[in-house]
């Protein structure tokens, strides 16, 4: 249960995220210094938003689909999910045509979400992933796709799977609505959008698996000459990339984690400022 609340609990975060996002990109809008980006970028990123909130609706619903099929009445009238049952996902998952389904949704929406812009392709077309590496490097496909996944599998497991997918997406949404901002750029005489940028490759991992954490300040810009600090370690971005890459081997005991990220630089007017925040990663059992 742990796993499959703990993927929900990112998936909001990382939701909200990008809901962050979303605002800035409007406002931009109604901004005479970044208005002209904003226009470009702006609707790619509601589109992405588009193609993203129709897969994770369709899941959710998957999710509550999977919940009904599952649930009893004991004789006291109270209802119960039987989460340990293995039975009921192949059913649902393997004999009908759900599974396939919910591979051609999955994979059509990380196509559709690389095609709205060729330079999103080009960065992230290689490393959105969605499903797992030993799956997309065999012959993986809708024939094998809910065998692969759902056989005997539990409703729990089965639920955590789906937050998963789920959250697979969402983090491919995050990341590149993130770029869409970063290409927003202000065309004031001495001024930059400011913005910090966060990004993590993954919230659920096995133990001794490989975090990698990117963060900057504004468009990826090093002009406002951002010090960033991540678990301890201090980076001085001075590549045209602007941002800092700290990966880090997770821990192997089960639990919950938090990577303290600090990030000091000078704003518009040249006055100091600093930003905290925290990266939490999940060790599963």
């Amino acid at each position: 249960m742990a796993t499959y609340e703990g993927l929900q609990k990112s998936n909001n975060i990382i939701s909200q995220s990008s809901n962050f996002i979303y605002h800035d990109l409007s406002r931009d809008l109604s901004n005479p210094r970044t208005e002209e980006f904003a226009k470009i970028w702006q609707p790619k990123a509601l589109l992405i938003k588009v193609k993203s909130s129709e897969i994770i609706k369709y899941i959710d619903s998957l999710i509550n689909e999977l919940n009904r099929e599952a649930e009893y009445q004991t004789n006291d009238g109270k209802i119960f999910i039987k989460e340990g049952n293995t039975d009921i996902p192949r059913q649902f998952f393997i004999n009908t045509s759900i599974g396939k389904e919910l591979y051609k949704k999955l994979k059509k929406c990380k196509e559709d979400i690389l095609a709205i812009d060729p330079e999103i392709n080009i960065v992230f077309g290689k490393n959105a992933q969605i499903f797992k590496n030993e799956f997309e490097l065999t012959i993986g496909d809708e024939n094998t796709f809910a065998e692969t996944y759902f056989k005997n599998t539990s409703v729990i497991a089965a639920k955590a799977i789906l937050a998963r997918l789920k959250n697979n997406i969402i983090i491919i949404e995050n990341q590149t609505v993130y770029f869409c901002s970063a290409k927003v750029v202000d065309y004031g005489p001495g001024y930059s959008v400011l913005r910090t940028l966060i990004s993590q490759s993954s919230t659920i991992v096995k133990g001794g698996e490989i975090i990698k954490i990117e963060a900057g300040i504004g468009a990826y810009t090093v002009k406002n000459k951002p010090v960033i600090k991540i678990n301890g370690k201090v980076f001085y971005p001075d590549n045209p990339k602007g941002f800092a890459e700290y990966q880090l081997k997770t821990q192997t005991k089960p639990g919950k984690y938090f990577i303290p990220v600090i990030i000091e630089y000078n704003d518009e007017e040249g006055i100091k400022d600093t930003m905290k925040t925290r990266i939490e990663y999940t060790v599963k059992e």
